[in-house]
């Protein structure tokens, strides 16, 4: 386990050194107390790991991380061949730090083989459909699974990965195989359903005869929406509203001889 560490040289100024565990050592916490009060004494653990601790030609430095029992924290010690701490880092939550680091690269390794998995499975659906085949693409289970490392367990898991880096394909499992076909465009689902499309017409075209005067209203209809006369009487508007009775305009107009 590699870390980046405070070492104390009794200067005034702390220097950040790389480090690499060599060990870990965990001992009574009793016994970690005194490591904490006293790290110039001798200790047995340091004088029997003596040689695991030194610093090589490239200035990183061998160490051992002592952890006491039922401590979160812990202490590095690089003794440069002494039989105390000469040279001593104080690490809280050590242990967190060392197994948090163990799980970590478990769960990188899986992430990397489930990675792998989803590119091999996405380039060669997309190989398959560049090459002009319409039929949908097929893998085995068995063999993109266990040639990644990722278990045939993890095989829905696998898919949710496909889907979410490409949501043009539309994926199944059929009992041995993954079968992948390509969404065409006029194919994928409208965020708005015909039902709320209808409600939202409604909505807007009342809105609009609740704005716009009688004359006002037609020219809107008619000329900036683009409704013919069936379709402003198909949505309930009635065309004898928006016209003035000739008799009115000859009464009030001035009639020329």
């Amino acid at each position: 386990m590699k870390l980046n560490a405070q070492f104390h040289h009794k200067q005034s100024e702390f220097n950040v050194n790389p480090c690499v565990v060599e060990k870990i050592i965990e001992i009574p916490q009793y016994e970690f107390m005194s490591l904490c009060r006293a790290p110039m004494k001798d200790r047995a653990f340091i004088t029997e790991n003596i040689d695991l601790m030194h610093r090589d030609a490239e200035g990183v430095y061998h160490c051992i991380l002592v952890l006491g029992e039922g401590c979160d924290d812990g202490i590095l010690i690089e003794a440069e061949g002494y039989d105390y701490a000469r040279k001593s880092a104080f690490m809280p939550g050590a242990r967190q730090v060392v197994y948090g680091s163990q799980q970590y690269e478990c769960l990188k390794r899986f992430e990397k083989s489930m990675n792998d998995a989803a590119d091999e499975l996405i380039s060669c659906a997309r190989a398959h459909y560049d090459e002009g085949n319409e039929e949908s693409f097929r893998a085995g289970i068995e063999e993109i699974c266990d040639g990644h490392d990722v278990g045939v367990g993890n095989c829905s898991l696998l898919v949710d990965l496909v889907l979410e880096r490409e949501p043009t394909f539309d994926i199944e499992i059929d009992d041995d195989e993954i079968i992948i076909s390509r969404v065409q465009p006029e194919q994928a689902a409208s965020p708005i359903s015909p039902e709320r499309t209808a409600e939202i017409l409604d909505k807007a075209l009342d809105w609009i005869g609740e704005m716009e005067s009688r004359g006002d209203l037609y020219d809107t209809l008619k000329n900036t929406i683009g409704m013919s006369d069936e379709e402003i009487m198909a949505a309930g508007f009635e065309l004898s509203d928006y016209f003035t009775d000739p008799d009115e305009e000859e009464t009030s107009g001035m009639i020329m001889q």
